[in-house]
């Protein structure tokens, strides 16, 4: 495939919302984990063939902050939702007591003003993002009932993978959302091209946690996709790293993946420490199809694709792969036309989906969260932007 760079295609209509970001001059101002400036590159690296790469985990944040920006008012009165800045893990945290009295920050930030809009609606209006659940816990004041109806936007909900029955219990108003993926160009997951490649391969094989067996099946995926040969199954090695955007030689190699999901059908994608992993979203955003292992990996961003999971991926059970009743190379050689061309339709109808996008738009990652946080307001609640 001849990579070039397409023209980003908008969606969809501008949103009417308009949000206050607390602190924003100093969020705006401070270097994020890449070590760039967000005001320079929010999204992070240019990568010249994809577009501009978002990098995994924390620095997902930035590219939200950069959207909110487009949309942003410096008038609290005139706002109808507010971003406040992550408590842990994003932004590099522009203030670290945001984590460790919240209630206090609320109150010192409006002291000077005639209204604290916190208190206006008990922060039904009000919304943060972070990189995972595992981040906020350190956070354990923001458990707090007064915070119950603040819109905690997570890329990663550990609870349905690693089980902790406690903060399920006690976090309110969480909503799981795509944690930044490294393509924005539509072409590459709409355009229909050649893929000679059957399957694409990107992960490590050690360093991740092994609660589910997920590392023994990447082992063996490894293995079968060496005896495959490079004609069935291109292996990117990533070193054992764990992001591919903070020097240039990683950022070759995330090239280099997503240029081999660009040619394959199909790529493997077993879990790492959770089964939420960036790789999804960068393989939709090029076309190629998702092979999961886990079935809870098709309730991964439900609030931004539905059920449409179903429809852009292909499921083959871990345990069938372990006990080697299932072959899987065997399998996606079998699997039919007629199917991998409808997988394919649906990932162009909705990889959008998943895209914290360039332009404003009702129907990408950020518009969808936007509708999320301001449609779940209390029933009864005042949305005027100037209710008292």
């Amino acid at each position: 495939m001849t990579l070039r760079l397409p023209a980003l295609a908008a969606r969809g209509s501008a949103s009417a919302e308009r949000i206050y970001i607390y602190q924003f001059h100093k969020a705006w101002t401070k270097k994020n984990r890449l070590g760039i400036p967000t005001g320079q590159q929010p999204w992070g690296f240019p990568l010249d063939a994809f577009g501009t790469t978002s990098a995994s985990g924390p620095t997902y944040t930035t590219a939200v902050l950069a959207r909110a920006a487009m949309q942003r008012t410096s008038d609290p009165a005139n706002a109808t939702l507010f971003l406040v800045p992550p408590p842990a893990g994003g932004f590099e945290m522009v203030d670290s007591r945001w984590c460790t009295d919240p209630r206090d920050s609320f109150s010192r930030y409006w002291q000077h003003h005639s209204t604290n809009f916190f208190e206006r609606r008990g922060g039904a209006d009000h919304f943060f993002v972070v990189h995972k659940e595992g981040v906020l816990v350190r956070c354990p004041k923001w458990y707090g009932d007064e915070f119950r109806l603040v819109t905690k936007a997570l890329g990663v909900f550990s609870c349905r993978w690693m089980g902790c029955p406690k903060t399920k219990r006690v976090f309110q108003r969480v909503l799981e959302v795509p944690y930044g993926g490294s393509v924005h160009n539509s072409s590459f997951w709409t355009a229909r091209h050649p893929r000679p490649l059957l399957v694409a391969v990107a992960f490590n094989a050690d360093g991740h946690l092994d609660i589910f067996a997920q590392m023994r099946l990447r082992k063996l995926l490894l293995r079968q996709c060496s005896t495959a040969g490079n004609r069935s199954c291109e292996r990117v090695g990533l070193d054992g790293f764990y992001s591919l955007t903070s020097t240039a030689s990683k950022r070759s190699k995330m090239t280099h993946t997503l240029g081999a999901y660009g040619r394959a059908v199909f790529s493997l994608q077993p879990a790492g420490d959770d089964g939420a992993r960036k790789a999804i979203i960068d393989s939709v955003t090029m076309g190629c199809i998702p092979v999961l292992f886990h079935r809870a990996q098709f309730e991964l961003w439900t609030l931004h694709l539905g059920d449409a999971m179903q429809d852009m991926a292909l499921y083959l059970p871990i345990e069938a792969v372990l006990n080697g009743s299932l072959d899987v190379f065997n399998t996606l050689r079998k699997v039919p036309l007629e199917r991998v061309e409808h997988m394919q339709r649906s990932i162009a109808a909705n990889a959008h989906r998943l895209v914290y996008g360039f332009e404003r738009s009702e129907d990408d990652a950020f518009g969808i969260l936007l509708r999320a946080v301001h449609g779940a307001w209390p029933a009864g609640l005042n949305h005027s932007s100037r209710a008292s």
